[in-house]
């Protein structure tokens, strides 16, 4: 891993202003490298602060990395004919894994994907909102919400399949893990502004597009394999843990969940009176 000598980035946009300035040097400094006025190992700089930047969040960096490591051995074992393809179905969660008290798969499935772009998918997500989280609340309490999210996802959605629905569909992913960082996120820091689709958007819009997503996913049902109640879970174990943080934390979240509430009535009353 990079020496990281340099000062946190606390933000997207604190990296983005930083590099910006970094690739704009570095012309100037490879103009001083080739008249042997400066070390070369100046034009490296662009990218330490690339690296910096990605492995500050060392949490989320590993959990990233601990997921495609078992999603990749997993095919090359398959691959080789090392291990049998039906040996998966052991490490996925089913409902009625509650009645014989087996839980080991509520923890094994979340770390197995269907295929590369679910991985993707899931790994992305962890990436924006698990480095907020990591930096607003601390590595250890952002692994605690990520577990805490998934087993309260998985445990409360299999209770709902296996009693009321009787469906026993095994599960698999770390999309319930993730909400809980998602809902974490949008409380702890509403305004951190993100740029994965180019323009600078406040996290909390990314949170709420991605409930109103699994809200419309549950209310009109379509074959897509996604578990979207178990999303809605995950994001809702934030009424959970939040008792396991600190009054400072506590009351940061509290703060944030009151800019959610305020900024979405403003949202939805804007729509309206443009829309009448």
């Amino acid at each position: 891993m990079p020496n990281l000598e340099n000062h946190d980035i606390h933000s997207q946009t604190q990296f983005l202003i930083k590099f910006c300035k970094e690739s704009v040097k570095f012309l100037y400094n490879l103009i001083l490298v080739l008249i042997g006025r400066e070390d070369a190992k100046k034009l490296l700089e662009p990218l330490r602060l690339f690296f910096q930047f990605i492995f500050q969040a060392k949490v989320t960096i590993y959990l990233i990395i601990t997921n495609i490591l078992i999603y990749y051995i997993f095919l090359l074992f398959i691959y080789f004919g090392k291990i049998n393809p039906d040996i998966i179905y052991n490490y996925i969660w089913y409902p009625k894994n509650i009645l014989t008290l087996n839980f080991f798969p509520m923890i094994s499935s979340m770390f197995l994907h269907a295929n590369a772009k679910h991985l993707f998918m899931n790994m992305f997500g962890i990436f924006i909102f698990g480095r907020i989280v990591e930096h607003k609340i601390g590595p250890f309490k952002t692994l605690f919400i990520y577990f805490f999210a998934g087993v309260i996802s998985t445990l409360f959605t299999s209770i709902i399949y296996l009693f009321f629905i009787h469906d026993n569909t095994g599960s698999l992913g770390a999309s319930g893990a993730l909400m809980g960082l998602v809902s974490a996120a949008i409380v702890s820091a509403p305004f951190y502004l993100t740029y994965n689709f180019i323009i600078p958007i406040p996290v909390m819009i990314l949170g709420w597009i991605t409930i109103l997503s699994d809200l419309k996913g549950l209310l009109s049902p379509v074959q897509d394999n996604v578990g979207h109640l178990a999303h809605l879970f995950g994001f809702f174990s934030v009424t959970l843990w939040y008792y396991f943080l600190g009054e400072h934390q506590q009351h940061e979240i509290k703060i944030g969940l009151i800019v959610n509430i305020v900024s979405l009535l403003m949202f939805a009353a804007i729509a309206l009176y443009i829309i009448l």
